[in-house]
């Protein structure tokens, strides 16, 4: 299309020149007495136009004569500037490579052009340049386990970059110090990586890299609470998974609890955890356990067990508690029951109620029962149920009355019939004889267990019970109901305030 639209301009020029020359009868006499020169109008101006041509030729050939020797210099410069780049690439694809040397030798040599070029001409982007290769010297001398050279070229890039840098100077201002920290990091120098972090900028500080290096800093300097505060920035910029930030949060806080060596120093760290950190229920079983080992108050374990608790009493949560979560907090309450009130009794009760089939819920109930000292007295224990009974009760026997009972009723002993003989004491005492002497392994690995296992209290409530003796005032007995589980453990008593 163009070059049609300048085909045109030239055929209307010819046009217009044709039109104009054609019919031009002008002429110019140039007087120079005693001469007169008489030229047409059309060939003065050919003159003119021609003479113009020429000397602009002229002028442009002799400037560019006058300008090769530049010319020249310049593209010396540009091809010394090309190779020095040529370098740089060169040390940074070896460096990738694992060439560590040759990587080196190539980012020296990029630094040594980049000074010859200074010397001459300033390279506009040689500041950066310089200092990237001296990253990347840096680099390659770590990775070949050589500190001073190392050190060496780290400081000649800080040096380079001036007091009061550009935007663009800080940035590498700011790399050099976080690879200086790595490098730290990897020679377990933790107290020399949180100094090279402390010197940065606060804005380059809340990076995720430089959050990274100082979460493993803080960790390797055994600075708990720092690497806390450090994980939850990371979980906040979602530098890792949901999952993976809650687990290194509650393994720092696991270890925040671990140092505390008394109740006011384990008090001041929990308090120092989020809500939603204390709601975890491991950091919680752990936190009332470890409050537990340094004698704490029994009853501020379990408050902080209140939130787990709720959910082991309710199965409907979205996130029930597992097995071993439930099981470890049986164990911790059970071993902080002393002084327990009306309230977590009440809570106990409901859940055991609530959860039938959960044998841990009825044996926390009957280890709550024996530690406040409730359960019945009646006068004598009826017995053992058959196995298809799912709870044992010690109730009153069949026949025996209580006082204070709304359906007391007054019965005679069972009375031996006409015709059957009652059995004489000498007669069971032989019975019992004749079994001992048939029996003794049986006997010996009866009472073999009982003396090596120690009693449970479940066991030990259940003994105290058949071995009381008759109370002159005998309680009332609430009726229990009886499961429609068949569960080993339901056996817990039906708990009553003496």
């Amino acid at each position: 299309m163009r070059a049609a639209l300048w085909l045109l301009a030239l055929f209307g020029v010819a046009v217009a020149v044709a039109l104009f020359a054609g019919n031009n009868h002008g002429t110019v006499t140039l007087f120079w007495p005693p001469y007169r020169v008489d030229l047409s109008l059309n060939a003065v101006l050919l003159l003119l136009f021609g003479s113009f041509a020429i000397l602009y030729g002229a002028l442009r050939g002799t400037a560019t004569l006058l300008a090769l020797p530049s010319r020249a210099r310049r593209w010396r410069l540009q091809q010394k500037e090309r190779a020095m780049h040529a370098s740089l690439l060169d040390a940074m694809s070896q460096l990738l490579a694992g060439r560590f040397l040759r990587a080196r030798k190539a980012a020296e040599s990029a630094i040594a052009q980049e000074s010859d070029l200074s010397h001459t001409l300033p390279v506009p982007h040689g500041l950066q340049l310089r200092t990237l290769s001296h990253i990347v010297a840096a680099e390659s001398s770590h990775a070949l386990q050589d500190r001073p050279t190392r050190e060496a070229h780290l400081q000649q890039a800080l040096d380079s970059i001036p007091a009061n840098p550009s935007t663009s100077e800080q940035e590498l201002r700011d790399g050099a110090q976080m690879r200086a920290a790595r490098w730290s990091l990897d020679e377990r120098d933790a107290n020399a990586a949180l100094d090279r972090m402390a010197s940065l900028p606060a804005g380059a500080a809340r990076r995720t890299l430089a959050l990274r290096a100082k979460l493993k800093a803080s960790r390797m300097a055994h600075l708990t609470q720092e690497a806390l505060d450090t994980a939850r920035l990371l979980g906040k910029h979602r530098a890792f998974s949901p999952a993976a930030a809650e687990s290194i949060v509650r393994s720092l806080a696991v270890e925040l609890i671990n140092d505390a060596h008394d109740p006011a120093q384990l008090q001041r760290a929990w308090m120092t955890l989020d809500t939603n950190e204390r709601a975890m229920p491991e950091l919680a079983i752990h936190a009332a356990r470890r409050l537990a080992e340094l004698e704490g108050d029994p009853a501020q374990v379990r408050q902080w067990l209140l939130p787990v608790w709720e959910l082991m009493a309710d199965p409907h949560q979205r996130q029930p508690l597992s097995d071993p979560q439930a099981r470890k907090l049986i164990q911790v309450l059970e071993s902080n029951l002393s002084g327990i009130d009306a309230t977590w009794l009440a809570r106990i009760e409901s859940a055991q109620q609530a959860n039938p089939r959960d044998a841990r819920l009825q044996y926390l109930s009957a280890v709550a029962c024996l530690h406040l000292e409730l359960w019945a007295r009646p006068s004598n224990c009826s017995p053992r149920p058959p196995p298809s009974s799912p709870t044992t009760n010690c109730a009153p026997a069949h026949g025996a009355s209580s006082p204070n009972s709304p359906n007391t009723a007054t019965t005679n002993p069972p009375q031996p019939k006409p015709g059957n003989r009652p059995p004489s004491p000498h007669s069971n005492q032989s019975l019992r004889f004749s079994r001992s002497r048939e029996m003794p392994s049986v006997r010996a690995k009866q009472d073999a267990p009982s003396r090596a296992v120690p009693a449970s209290p479940l066991r030990i409530a259940k003994t105290q019970c058949e071995n009381t003796r008759p109370s002159p005032h005998p309680l009332h007995q609430i009726p229990q109901h009886h499961s429609p589980t068949n569960t080993p453990m339901n056996t817990s008593h039906r708990c009553l305030r003496m």
